[in-house]
Parts: C-alpha cells; sequence; structure tokens
C-alpha cells in the first residue's frame, strides 16, 4: 500500500520550495559573463581550435562563455574604438511591408556595444589603430612570405632567382592596400638585382586573395603570398617556390589585451594560454609561423600609433 504525506508536511514542502525559487531564479535566471575576442577571419581558424582546446582544459567548466567575433581586422578596430564603420546599405528584392508605429513604451533597449577583452588582428596597422587601448600585448603567430608558382615546369622556374628570367609574370600586392605588399617589394629589394624583380610585375592588386586567383588561373606565372595562404582551396593546384632563408622576414601577428573588456584577469589567462609554444604549433600547422617569445606593454603600441598620426 501507497503512503502519502501527511497534510502538515505538504504545506512544509511547499514552502520549501518556494523559498528556494528566488535563489534558483538568481543562480540560473542570469546569463553568464562573457569573454569577447575580436579576431580577423584569416585567424579564425585556429583561434577557434585553440579557444575549443582551452575549455576542455578547464573541463567545459568555466564559469564565463567565450565568444569569437571575427571580421576584418580594420573594422573590428574601428569598433574598439567606437567608431561606426559604414556597412552598405541592404538591397531589398520586394517592397518592404509597412511597418506599424510601437506604442509608446514598447520600443526595445538598444543592446549596449560589444567590448573585446581580447584583439587578435592580421594587420600590425590594425593593432596600430587601436593606440593605448591595447594595454598588454604578446607575439603569438607570424605571417610567413613565399612564392606560388603556376606552372614551374613551363618557364623552368625552379628558385626564387629564375623570378628574374625573361617573360615572367609576376604578381605581388599594393603595399599601399596590403601588408603583404609591402613586404613582397621589400623582399625584391633583399635581392642583388631588384631592378630585374620588379620589372617583372605585372599585377599589384588590393587584395591578397586576388594574388592567388591570378596564379590559378595562368595570368601570373607567379605571386608573392603569405604561406599559410597556401592553405586556400584555390592554391591547392599550384606548387609552392620557398624562398631563400636569407630573404625570408616575418611579420609578427600580436594579441592585445584591451583596456575596457569585462573579463581582464580571465583575459590574461587566456592571452597566457594561446602565446605558449603548444599553442604556438597550433598556429604553425594552418601555415602560420613560430616567434621569438616577446611579452611587452602596449606602450610600444600607442607610440607608434602617435608618431604615425
Amino acid at each position: 500500500m501507497s503512503s502519502f504525506p501527511q497534510p502538515g508536511k505538504t504545506i512544509r514542502l511547499l514552502a520549501m520550495a518556494i523559498a528556494i525559487l528566488p535563489l534558483g531564479g538568481c543562480l540560473f535566471g542570469d546569463d553568464p559573463p562573457e569573454l569577447v575576442i575580436f579576431v580577423d577571419k584569416a585567424l579564425a581558424a585556429p583561434l577557434n581550435e585553440l579557444v575549443n582546446a582551452y575549455r576542455e582544459a578547464h573541463d567545459d567548466d568555466l564559469p564565463y562563455d567565450i565568444r569569437i567575433v571575427s571580421g576584418d581586422g580594420a573594422e573590428l578596430a574601428a569598433r574598439i574604438n567606437g567608431e561606426q564603420p559604414v556597412a552598405p546599405a541592404p538591397v531589398a528584392e520586394e517592397p518592404a511591408e509597412p511597418v506599424e508605429p510601437a506604442e509608446p513604451g514598447e520600443q526595445a533597449e538598444p543592446e549596449p556595444p560589444l567590448k573585446a577583452d581580447l584583439f587578435l588582428p592580421l594587420r600590425h596597422a590594425d593593432l596600430v589603430h587601436i593606440g593605448d587601448r591595447a594595454v598588454r600585448t604578446a607575439q603569438v603567430a607570424e605571417m610567413v612570405p613565399t612564392v606560388l608558382v603556376h606552372d614551374k615546369f613551363e618557364k623552368g622556374l625552379d628558385t626564387f632567382a629564375d623570378l628574374a628570367k625573361p617573360n615572367v609574370r609576376l604578381a605581388i600586392g599594393d603595399k599601399s592596400k596590403v601588408a603583404i605588399g609591402e613586404a613582397a617589394e621589400a623582399l625584391m629589394d633583399r635581392t642583388e638585382k631588384p631592378t630585374e624583380f620588379h620589372r617583372h610585375v605585372i599585377y599589384r592588386t588590393e587584395t591578397a586573395e586576388e594574388l592567388v586567383h591570378l596564379v590559378r588561373v595562368g595570368w601570373a606565372d607567379a605571386a608573392i603570398i603569405w604561406k599559410h595562404m597556401l592553405k586556400s582551396p584555390e592554391a591547392a593546384k599550384s606548387t609552392e617556390m620557398p624562398l631563400p632563408d636569407d630573404l625570408i622576414d616575418p611579420t609578427p601577428i600580436t594579441l592585445a589585451e584591451t583596456d575596457d573588456g569585462k573579463l581582464p584577469v580571465e583575459a590574461s589567462a587566456l592571452a597566457a594560454y594561446l602565446g605558449k609554444a603548444e599553442s604556438r604549433a597550433v598556429f604553425a600547422r594552418h601555415g602560420f609561423g613560430i616567434p621569438v617569445d616577446a611579452m611587452t606593454t602596449g606602450d610600444a603600441v600607442s607610440a607608434e600609433r602617435d608618431g604615425n598620426s
């Protein structure tokens, strides 16, 4: 025979449940805080892998969420500075339905702007742009130049010096538009015959991605690109021609802790993790170089920003 609680006991149980409800709402009703990382889209793949590993290292029991926001580094830097980058207006395919005005008091509160705890740009110029908002920085990877070749046998392109042969069509980035353009110009200037290399440049592109495309379709015989771009599907059928060691001058990739993140202590801990040798090996697997250990304050970035203004 089943037994039932006495009426007095039932009332006591209900009272305890009602007393617990506000506490439960306090514990579980609010969303956990977020540690926000702004990252250049070119670095999103290795960063996602590393953040997942960081969660696993803490048994997926971090008392906060980690949110990754990827995009163009210049636009992300503008958001950190509180600037509003101009976005193209959406094009409506059909006439929009008329919207009835909301009743007074029904307007939703605008969401506060998202604050970044960490910023990982690809271009150093984007880091310089946020100036003294970078309170602490660390080099976590490097961009390493290399050469992509359309058909190394067609024109006998076996070494970097062969790019100065007659009838070779070379593509590089525009140094005023992309970092690989500046690196390519400097690289050619370090050769024994810089003029011979410069005269073979027939394309100067505004984006790094265009360089890979020009080689893929055969409009350029070779292009100076970043090594991590070899992971692009468009580069799959082309050939890498490694540079001589004395010509390689990597460009550092720097992680910054910002001055107005919501979780500065937790951001510092994650930044330290991203700077470990094991983490740098993940960047290397995605085609990035491994830098010499370097930690600095944001003062150097601020000084460079002020000097270039």
